[in-house]
């Protein structure tokens, strides 16, 4: 069952790259004014990815190359028929004038190993290659998408935190010039905290435009119009970690859209190194030849026709296709290579990305745990003991400071763990959610077992 739709990078967040097609065509095409982000769930905004983005637009108008391959191998013939024609005089030294003549000439090559069937082969391999190709560029678009939806709701968060912030420095402005106009303090407190407030609004501009632009960088990799601007839904969710990494491993050495590439690349190469081979058989042709002329002799009438049938069969001594089928075996032995290096290349990714995600999931379970649902009590806390004059100006800031360092930490936890997801997901090559494991909840403190009351020693 899917996940909420505030479950960014948990539970299965979306359709699969390989079955977004019926979903993507009901998604809405979203156009708001660039002001007005338009909030969307992550599966709505997969779904339209997978039909609209560019990426995946090219990649599939990149299948009709396959298309024209197998339309190119289907003529039954393998070149066009050759007629000749010859017309002239036939002169005689037996006496005066001359006679008409006329040759005509057809020739049609054929093939008899059958070379059509296999370019044909080889055409249907070029097509699922490039199938293949497309749905590599759809996993491909399914994982920026993710991460950029997860990275939206980061800078969100840190907007959001900063708008506290500010809120914090206004009252604070506020009660420092009520405490001046009382007498209670200098004014020079007041230009301090009309510096902090300074200081706050510059930090809320800045995290509001890095804001702005993860929600442009969405809605790009959505594949959404120009002129929309779309919005992440949901909140920063508890972290999931991963357990069977040799699990992992395995399918991902099988079942990786990219893998599946290299493998139907490899198939379309060996289709070709049969075409090749089977294209090195001489071709035979058939004919016909057609000829009429006069006597030649003066005086004498009459016409001579020839009529003949012609079969003729090149001779293969020097020239066998030896460029075309090198060149095929030579492209399978790069694919072969290509292919191993990239099982390689992902074992080592998801084992160095499993690691990374785990240690960032117990940092971010510490700092959901125990800072960020205290941020905004802290903020009121310190707001209180100032107004009530419990705290001076300083030491209020020097707490704000020290607040706002560590829930920016616990913030950056959380970009940690969400880059660890995109470098797992996409070395695994499935979506995260589907070999993703809730943490093991903290085992409760346990009471310290009290000590024995010391027994007097014997006398």
């Amino acid at each position: 069952s899917a996940a909420p739709a505030a479950s960014p990078g948990v539970v299965s967040p979306g359709p699969a790259p390989g079955q977004g097609g019926g979903v993507a065509s009901a998604a809405p095409v979203v156009r708001a004014p660039a002001g007005e982000p338009t909030p969307q769930t992550l599966e709505t905004i997969l779904a339209h990815a997978m039909d609209h983005a560019v990426e995946v637009a090219v990649a599939r108008a990149e299948v009709g190359l396959g298309d024209a391959a197998i339309e190119g191998a289907k003529p039954l013939l393998p070149s066009n028929p050759d007629i000749q024609f010859g017309l002239g005089a036939r002169l005689s030294d037996q006496g005066p004038g001359a006679t008409f003549e006329m040759q005509v000439q057809l020739l049609q090559p054929i093939e008899v190993a059958g070379e059509r069937r296999r370019r044909i082969a080889a055409g249907r391999k070029y097509r699922e290659e490039l199938l293949a190709a497309l749905e590599r560029v759809r996993w491909e678009t399914y994982t920026q998408v993710h991460v950029a939806y997860n990275r939206a709701l980061v800078a969100r968060a840190r907007a959001e935190m900063i708008t506290r912030l500010l809120k914090f420095s206004e009252n604070l402005l506020d009660v420092t010039r009520r405490r001046a106009q009382a007498g209670e303090i200098s004014e020079l407190r007041v230009r301090v905290a009309e510096g902090e407030l300074a200081r706050a609004r510059q930090a809320k501009l800045a995290a509001d435009l890095d804001y702005r632009l993860a929600c442009v960088t969405l809605t790009r990799e959505g594949g959404y119009p120009i002129d929309a601007l779309i919005a992440p839904v949901g909140t920063l969710e508890p972290p999931l970690q991963v357990r069977d990494i040799e699990a992992l491993i395995t399918s991902a050495a099988q079942d990786h859209p990219a893998v599946q590439a290299t493998s139907a690349s490899a198939e379309r190469a060996k289709a070709q190194i049969v075409a090749a081979d089977r294209d090195a058989w001489p071709h035979p042709y058939f004919g016909a030849y057609f000829a009429t002329e006069g006597s030649g002799i003066s005086g004498v009438a009459g016409r001579q026709t020839v009529g003949l049938g012609m079969i003729g069969l090149p001779l293969p001594l020097w020239r066998r296709n030896q460029g075309a089928r090198a060149q095929a075996r030579a492209d399978l032995r790069v694919i072969e290579s290509q292919r191993q290096a990239l099982q390689y290349t992902l074992a080592q990714k998801i084992r160095w990305g499993a690691e990374a995600l785990n240690t960032a999931s117990e940092r971010v379970n510490s700092y959901a745990r125990e800072v960020v649902p205290k941020f905004e009590a802290n903020i009121d806390l310190l707001e209180r003991a100032y107004s009530l004059g419990e705290s001076s100006l300083v030491e209020v800031l020097v707490a704000q400071e020290r607040f706002l360092r560590i829930q920016t930490e616990a913030i950056n936890a959380y970009s940690s763990y969400f880059e660890a997801v995109f470098s797992l997901e996409t070395a695994v090559g499935a979506p995260f959610g589907e070999y993703a494991v809730s943490m093991p909840a903290p085992a409760p403190a346990l009471a310290p077992v009290p000590e024995a009351p010391a027994q007097p020693a014997p006398r």
